[in-house]
């Protein structure tokens, strides 16, 4: 028997290619809408955020709102200048800005592949903001971030000044050691040391802080109903110059941040606990 061997013409190579085109375009195009379904969930759930019906809010700075950052720097990789707050209590926004070559940049999927980052470089980016808020105050802090190295000292925030109790600052002291509270000479007093999982990759993690002016510290690693730390130093801030996000005394953050919430008090369990789960909601991680 004679087989017949006959090789494809150019006519079906094309219409394989085109095949192929066409379908690699129809996956590319649903993840871009996927992306994009995710992103708009994130914005509305940011929307109906209990974050504005609590009282003194005096900072909100997060990354999935067009109010956010300025158009043209809402561009994936694009050097952001200025990220706008988005508290409505406060007459005169305090708004973070970062000077010409110290700017982080716009990541448009940092988070969960949908919701948007600042990232910063851990060598020079950082901001700078308004932080007499917390001079002589009780308040509680909130932030999402993701660290991107195992290295030690990266700070998240804090001020480019030092000394007891003058400076504000949160971070990694090493990989599995987080450092929050006052600048201070004396570790569990001033500031709470906490051992935290160490870094594997970038994962969406909550730090809630409240420092009270009666009854001391407290914070909570991912959220819940009772503290991972706490203390009673009840100090507050005696001084805050040159406040900074992404920097602390010379220490840079590297990683990406998508949100910070600061209120002037120390919020109630249920306000905390509202908070935290809107967090939760937003960037898929599971309250501790």
């Amino acid at each position: 028997m004679i087989r017949s061997h006959r090789a494809f013409s150019l006519i079906e190579i094309s219409i394989v290619i085109i095949i192929i085109g066409v379908l690699i375009s129809g996956i590319t195009q649903g993840a871009i809408l996927a992306r994009k379904m995710r992103l708009q969930t994130a914005q509305n759930i940011t929307a109906s955020a209990p974050v504005l019906l609590v009282n003194d809010l005096v900072l909100w700075l997060e990354t999935s709102l067009e109010s956010s950052f300025e158009n043209n720097q809402r561009q994936n990789n694009a050097e952001i200048s200025i990220w706008y707050d988005n508290s409505a209590q406060t007459i005169v926004k305090n708004n973070a800005t970062s000077p010409v070559g110290n700017r982080p940049i716009f990541i448009e999927n940092a988070f969960n592949g949908s919701i948007p980052g600042v990232r910063f470089d851990g060598v020079n980016d950082y901001f700078n903001y308004n932080g007499s808020i917390l001079i002589s105050r009780s308040f509680t802090f909130f932030v999402v971030e993701q660290r991107r190295t195992a290295n030690a000292q990266y700070f998240v925030g804090g001020a480019q000044d030092y000394g007891n109790d003058v400076n504000f600052h949160m971070g990694y002291a090493s990989t599995t050691v987080l450092r929050v509270g006052n600048y201070g000479f004396n570790a569990g007093l001033q500031y709470i040391d906490l051992t935290v999982p160490a870094y594997t990759s970038p994962t969406p993690t909550l730090h809630t802080f409240i420092h009270n002016n009666n009854y001391g510290k407290k914070y909570w690693y991912n959220g819940g109903v009772n503290p991972d730390a706490s203390n009673s130093h009840t100090a507050p801030l005696v001084q805050f110059s040159q406040p900074t996000i992404g920097l602390t005394t010379g220490l840079y953050y590297n990683g990406d941040i998508a949100e910070i919430i600061i209120f002037s008090r120390a919020l109630d369990d249920s306000e905390r606990i509202a908070i935290e789960g809107y967090l939760s909601r937003k960037y898929g991680f599971k309250i501790s």
